[in-house]
Parts: C-alpha cells; sequence; structure tokens
C-alpha cells in the first residue's frame, strides 16, 4: 500500500519570478492555483525553437488562461475598438475653454466615425488641476481621472457625494452622443489622503505613495474606482504607474496579489468594463492579464521620442507596425499570451516635444497623419492581434482635418470603410469562437463579402 502510495504522489516546484528581500521577516501566502491539463499528442513532435515546448504544450497552456480570463461575457460578440487619446496628445485640450472643448468634440466625432468605441483620456481642465501640482514623476496627476486626479489624491472631490464639474459633464454628455465610452487615467499608487491613510501611505522622494499591498488601500481603491464608474458613467479605466515598490516589505507579491485583487473585484462588480494595461503591463505574463482586457501594446511608450525601435524608415506608421509584429510575437510564442489579451496598436503617437526636448503644452503636431504607412499598420495589427483594436492619433484635433477639407478627410473616410469591413470579419471570428467555446464545435458556414 505504501509502494502504491508512493508511486500514486508527485511534487511540483516553480522559481517564483517576482523578488524576494531576504533580509526582511518572510510572509506567507496561500498557494496559487495549480491546474493539470492534456497535451494533445498529434502537436507533440512539433517544437517551438523559441520557447522549447511543443506546439501541443502551447495550445494546452493558452486554452487553459483562457478558461480563467474575466471577460468572456463582455468580449463573445464583438471585438475590442478603443482610441488611446493621448496620442493625438490630448492633454493639449484644456476642456475649460471652448477652443479645448471644441478639439475634443471633434477627436469623439472621429471616434464614432471609425467604428472606435471607447477612448482613453487624458484631457487637461485648467479648472480643476494644474501641472505644477503634480505629485507623480511624469507631471500627468492633474489629467488623470478625468482631470479630477489631484483633488482626488487630496480627498477634496469624492465620488459619490461630489458633484461633477460641469465641464467634465460636458464631454461625458459629447462622448455619449457619439456613443464612445470614456476610460479615465489612473495612477493607484500616489499618496491619496483618504481616511485611514495612515496605514497605507510610506515616503516617496518629496512626497508620499500608496502600497497596494494594504488590505484597507485595496478596499479604498474599490470603493472610489467603483463610485467614479457610477457617478460619471465612465466605461473603464487605463493603469499606468503601477509600480511595486514598497521597500519595507519582504517582497513585492504583496503588491501584486493586492492589484490583482482590486482589478478583478472591478471586473466582478462591473463585467463590461474596459482595462486599458500600462506600465509594467507586459513584464508579468498571462495570468496579469486575466481581468483586464489586453496587455500593454509595444509592451512599452509609444512616443516616438522614447520606444527606440531600431527599424529603418521614414513612416512612423510603418515603423510602429513592424515594431507591434515583434512585440506580438514574443507575446505569444515566449509569454504564451492567448490571442484575446494580444495588444494591437494602430497609427501611431504624434510627437509631444520640441526639436530642443521640451513639451509642447499647447497645440502642436496637430496634421500628423501617415498616408503611406497606415495600410500596412492596419493590416499588421489585424495579423497579429485583430481582436484588440487599440488606435493611436485619429485625425481630428485639427477643423480643417476633421470637416473634409484637406486630404486627411478622405484618410477618415477610407479608414472607416476599411475598419468597418475588419470589424465585421473579426466580430464573426469572435462568434465563432465563442459557439466554440459554448460547445457547439461545427459552425455554419458563413459567406463574407468585404469592401
Amino acid at each position: 500500500a505504501a509502494a502504491a502510495a508512493a508511486a500514486a504522489s508527485f511534487s511540483v516546484s516553480y522559481a517564483p519570478m517576482l523578488a524576494s528581500n531576504a533580509t526582511r521577516t518572510p510572509m506567507t501566502f496561500s498557494s496559487d492555483i495549480g491546474v493539470l491539463g492534456m497535451v494533445p499528442l498529434g502537436l507533440s513532435q512539433i517544437t517551438v525553437p523559441e520557447n522549447g515546448l511543443t506546439l501541443g504544450e502551447v495550445q494546452s497552456f493558452t486554452f487553459c488562461v483562457e478558461q480563467f480570463l474575466r471577460d468572456l461575457p463582455a468580449r463573445s460578440t464583438s471585438t475590442v475598438k478603443v482610441n488611446v487619446a493621448w496620442d493625438e496628445n490630448d492633454y493639449q485640450t484644456d476642456i475649460s475653454t471652448q477652443h479645448g472643448m471644441e478639439e475634443y468634440a471633434r477627436i469623439l466625432k472621429q471616434c464614432q466615425r471609425l467604428g472606435i468605441q471607447h477612448a482613453v483620456t487624458q484631457f487637461s481642465n485648467s479648472l480643476q488641476s494644474s501641472r505644477a501640482n503634480a505629485t507623480d514623476d511624469w507631471g500627468w496627476e492633474g489629467n488623470l481621472w478625468f482631470s479630477l486626479g489631484e483633488k482626488i489624491r487630496k480627498h477634496q472631490w469624492t465620488p459619490g457625494t461630489s458633484p461633477v464639474p460641469p465641464e467634465v459633464q460636458a464631454v461625458l454628455q459629447l462622448a455619449k452622443n457619439n456613443s464612445v465610452g470614456l476610460m479615465a487615467y489612473v495612477y493607484p499608487i500616489l499618496g491619496f489622503e483618504a481616511p485611514g491613510a495612515q496605514s497605507w501611505l510610506y515616503p516617496y522622494r518629496s512626497t508620499q505613495r500608496a502600497t497596494l499591498g494594504c488590505k484597507s488601500f485595496q478596499q479604498y481603491l474599490i470603493s472610489t474606482l467603483s463610485k467614479f464608474l457610477q457617478e460619471t458613467g465612465a466605461q473603464g479605466f487605463s493603469w499606468d504607474y503601477t509600480f511595486f515598490s514598497q521597500p519595507n516589505v519582504p517582497n513585492v507579491y504583496l503588491q501584486w496579489k493586492g492589484w490583482m485583487y482590486v482589478i478583478e473585484e472591478i471586473r466582478i462588480s462591473f463585467p463590461d468594463v474596459m482595462m486599458d494595461h500600462r506600465q509594467l503591463a507586459h513584464v508579468f505574463g498571462p495570468w496579469y492579464q486575466l481581468a483586464g482586457s489586453y496587455s500593454e501594446p509595444i509592451a512599452g511608450d509609444e512616443n516616438p521620442e522614447t520606444y527606440g525601435a531600431s527599424i529603418k524608415s521614414l513612416s512612423t506608421d510603418a515603423v510602429m507596425a513592424s515594431n507591434l509584429r515583434m512585440i506580438n510575437y514574443k507575446y505569444r510564442v515566449q509569454q504564451l499570451l492567448p490571442n484575446l489579451r494580444i495588444p494591437g496598436f494602430i497609427f501611431h503617437q504624434t510627437e509631444r516635444s520640441f526639436p530642443n526636448g521640451s513639451l509642447a503644452l499647447s497645440d502642436w503636431y496637430l496634421r500628423d497623419t501617415d498616408f503611406r504607412g497606415y495600410r500596412y499598420n492596419l493590416l499588421s495589427t489585424v495579423g497579429t492581434a485583430g481582436l484588440n483594436n487599440v488606435f493611436g492619433m485619429i485625425p481630428a484635433r485639427d477643423e480643417a482635418v476633421c470637416v473634409g477639407r484637406r486630404k486627411e478627410g478622405c484618410f477618415v473616410q477610407e479608414v472607416g470603410r476599411r475598419s468597418r469591413s475588419i470589424y465585421f470579419f473579426m466580430t464573426t471570428g469572435i462568434q465563432i469562437l465563442s459557439a466554440r467555446r459554448r460547445g457547439f464545435h461545427k459552425c455554419r458556414k458563413i459567406s463574407l463579402s468585404l469592401s
């Protein structure tokens, strides 16, 4: 009996990728879920050189991860279509002014024309915030939370009890009129000064940060994010500045686990919420992506001044597309990311700096369309990440472009036509895959006619 029991037992171990601090007292956590799966023998003879796994192992692992994705019901009938408006340098638009409001109206109108359903916002609002008061390292706090980031951190504006400022309400109404759901940009670890903050704040340079490893801070974030969605009608968030940097803990797992808990609770309460992941999202692999919507496009900053892709081309869109192809290959082959989490990136981010390196804070580079490179760029997203159509700079802020008095107007019409055909094609594929997951392996033949 002892021999039989020994033959039926086995042990498994793995080296965690999260750094530990051996000088601190170790902490104990419940084990992560372990999954045992079968590998198709027919694909076990083919090895993927980049990772040493067989095609059967790759297929089994990615299928396993898909079963844990939290947004499958929300994605069962449509692809993701998001415009990241900071790629139009929307931080230069001050919605407290008529000029800024008119520019933002054009961005949302172009999103509607292109069939884009969500937009990550980072507009400015001089009535509510100032770049001079920012406590983050990059100076963008005033553009967070629909321009209410500074006041939320200081506990001067509380969702659910404080009224939404009229200029913010106006942008929300514009988005609603154009059938575009706005996504607020959020830095989760800033020094939020709500009641109980002493339990989660720690010194950081000349200011403070909050630790995602603190249970009370996790509850504060969940409550604040949930009330913000309800109060403003926002339809998602873009997470950035998500550093696990608290120095006085034995490892970063406590913070990682806390952040996973926060976004999972948001997903449970708001099943259709859209989540755009940025800082560090590309580092931790597929298990970091369960409650989100897609990993970080091009695995880093898409700003032309900083991403540093070594691709020889004068076409910005072509450079972005070739870089996207390389990164998405790594996502799929090295990280084994399911296709539902591989991010596209259509077009590019326009530059935001003057030749001397200083930041352009007013209208700059409004006409930055790449007519020669966009087709290759668009098809690169379709070919590598067609389930997550993330758009960079769309020609919108310049009035002559938006109303079609320039060449960009024809460009928008052409891209809109091509995009709608691609959306239809990919949505049909989504519906077939969803039926297959429900167990309907035989799908009827569908004829497609794309213009």
